[in-house]
């Protein structure tokens, strides 16, 4: 087999129910150059590796599997996949994902030959959310720039969904040692590409990011209080990017404090006190008072829903 010019790079922990359809999205692509398909298996216990050794028999020649003797966690799991490939190019898509065009890799490896100086392509994404269809939605709106840059990605906000992603390979596989403490590995690896290449994106829908109870963040987007804990991680996220010294703090101010207003705002909304008292405080430091003014105000504002709703609950006991 020629040395493959992509691998398609996929990530699975206990996806017995979905794995066979993020497979078969892999196997229709139609391609002209040699490629690969990697699935790093995080020792699942529920049926997805005998599902993964199946296919594995059928393509031999196309699918490696590295599958893991006990459960090494989610970022070691990327780790080990991210730093396996030889191509040029590495097609991202978890095990609970899918792909919808079998054209899709062709078109963004066209693209990124053709453009040297970029280091990834994705696409638009339809959002899929199990438990509440009513939630359903596309991943970027029409305000997603065509082509974007590293200071794009310092805004706060990560706009790529994983599956979308064609990124190169060289950029990275020498990951940091910070990086397996990330809460988001993902953002992370666009964070390091984007430093040596501008980002594209294709307006088409190519791919589906699916929400589910078993999903990392299924649960936790679906009720109040696990979007503020989603926030948390966010802030954990920069704080943990800010300390690497990867990228200078002052372009990493607007990020920082961005993720530390969700935090607030959620909390107030969920009335989760303690965590709103907490990152306002956090808040102040980081934007050196200048939120100040807002704060009696809004701890009032809280105080006073909290003690409507204790005065309620009191009254119905």
């Amino acid at each position: 087999m020629d040395v493959p010019l992509l691998s398609v790079c996929s990530t699975t922990y206990n996806h017995v129910n979905f794995i066979k359809q993020a497979i078969d999205g892999f196997l229709v692509q139609k391609v002209d150059f040699a490629w690969e398909i990697i699935i790093a298996d995080d020792f699942s216990t529920d049926g997805t590796r005998e599902i993964l050794l199946e296919y594995k028999n059928k393509y031999p020649d196309l699918i490696k599997l590295i599958l893991q003797e006990k459960n090494v966690g989610a970022a070691q799991n990327c780790i080990d996949l991210i730093t396996a490939p030889k191509s040029k190019y590495i097609a991202l898509c978890d095990g609970d994902d899918y792909w919808t065009d079998p054209l899709k890799l062709q078109k963004q490896v066209d693209f990124l030959e053709a453009n040297p100086d970029f280091a990834i392509c994705f696409h638009n994404a339809a959002v899929i959310n199990e438990d509440y269809p009513e939630k359903n939605r596309l991943n970027s709106d029409d305000l997603t720039p065509e082509v974007s840059t590293l200071d794009n990605l310092l805004e706060g906000s990560n706009y790529i969904a994983t599956a979308s992603v064609v990124i190169k390979t060289n950029l990275i596989q020498n990951l940091p040692d910070w990086f397996a403490s990330l809460p988001f590995g993902d953002y992370g690896l666009y964070l390091i590409a984007a430093q040596h290449g501008k980002i594209r994106y294709l307006n088409e829908v190519m791919s589906v990011y699916r929400i589910h109870k078993g999903g990392v963040y299924g649960n936790l987007g679906n009720a109040p209080k696990g979007v503020t804990r989603i926030y948390q991680q966010n802030y954990e996220f920069w704080k943990i990017i800010n300390k690497s010294a990867t990228i200078s703090q002052s372009r990493l101010r607007r990020a920082t404090l961005k993720s530390i207003k969700n935090v607030v705002y959620s909390a107030a909304n969920s009335k989760q006190i303690r965590v709103f008292l907490i990152y306002h405080y956090l808040l102040l430091i980081h934007s050196h008072g200048e939120d100040y003014r807002q704060v009696p105000k809004k701890i009032l504002r809280l105080c006073r829903s909290a003690i409507r709703e204790l005065r309620d609950h009191l009254v119905h006991i």
